[in-house]
């Protein structure tokens, strides 16, 4: 049977509304601009469970949205779990998500689908993370399907800005998952985007190879290399793409941890170039005695 829970987010400029219904709890860690909220599923995603989640950022307003602890899928013999969420952005308006890691249990069967609605200079800036299973237990892409999709829509248009639809099936009783993610444990992504007509959007960053880019922990032949483990476990594999107003990073990494902290460097590259539009969008001088367009928009 499955047990439908909502939880709704509305951020105004200078206040915040929140509701949510068990086991989804909404905790605002900061109620003045910019606000910051931290979803959590205490006692885990079971089997059965349908979330909602609505949230609708209105215009001059941002919210930083982000998770308690790890998002743990609990076995689902029969059954699967599900999560959608509706997001719209108004004008001049910001949501950062900056989850933690999504951890998949041996059988696990989930589906997440992120909807965002975009207006006219919204940003829109989504992390996801997820582990290869519960490793402590040697549950290595053991899970049945984990299945994301996101959708970025620009307001009233039916052409996406981006559409990502990410699915993994694993093979039974596969063990090491070499042939899905090359030996590497953890996944990480981050899209950003910003809605602007009179400007490219956000630029991605650059990237420097020559100190991010590390070795596996394996040789060419595939033999484990015991003297790179430490490189391995600090290294990743990161890579950058352009979108439609913004871009697509994604890595690959052998901790969680190291995902994580990347994630917040890229997300914080892209606030900053979002507010300096803000910004300039506010401070552009007047011409012929009258206030630009832009300026009142």
């Amino acid at each position: 049977m499955n047990t439908l829970s909502r939880q709704y987010i509305h951020v105004y400029p200078n206040r915040i509304e929140t509701y949510c219904e068990p086991p989804l709890y909404l905790f605002v860690l900061k109620n003045t601009p910019p606000f910051h909220v931290v979803s959590a599923e205490f006692a885990g995603i079971l089997e059965g469970d349908h979330f909602e989640t609505e949230i609708v950022v209105e215009s001059g307003a941002s919210l930083s949205l982000s998770t308690q602890e790890a998002a743990k899928l609990m076995a689902m013999p029969s059954g699967n779990a599900r999560h959608d969420w509706h997001i719209v952005l108004q004008p001049n308006s910001q949501l950062t998500f900056l989850p933690n890691e999504v951890i998949p249990f041996a059988q696990s069967d989930f589906t997440q689908s992120v909807v965002c609605e975009m207006k006219s200079s919204a940003t829109f800036i989504w992390g996801e993370v997820a582990v290869a299973g519960r490793l402590a237990r040697s549950e290595w892409f053991q899970f049945r399907h984990y299945h994301s999709r996101i959708s970025v829509i620009e307001w009233e248009s039916s052409t996406p800005l981006y559409h990502e639809n990410l699915c993994l099936r694993p093979a039974s009783g596969q063990s090491d998952g070499l042939d899905i993610w090359g030996g590497f444990r953890a996944w990480g992504s981050l899209v950003a985007i910003r809605n602007e007509k009179s400007c490219a959007g956000l630029s991605p960053p650059t990237l420097e190879y020559a100190s991010t880019l590390r070795s596996r922990a394996y040789t060419s032949g595939g033999e484990k290399d015991n003297s790179s483990e430490e490189d391995a476990r600090l290294g990743h594999y990161q890579g950058l793409s352009s979108l439609p107003g913004g871009f697509l990073w994604r890595i690959m990494a052998f901790e969680a941890q190291v995902i994580q902290h990347q994630l917040q460097i890229m997300a914080t590259f892209a606030e900053n170039q979002a507010s300096s539009w803000s910004e300039s969008r506010v401070t552009e001088p007047e011409e012929n005695g009258k206030k630009s367009l832009n300026a009142v928009n």
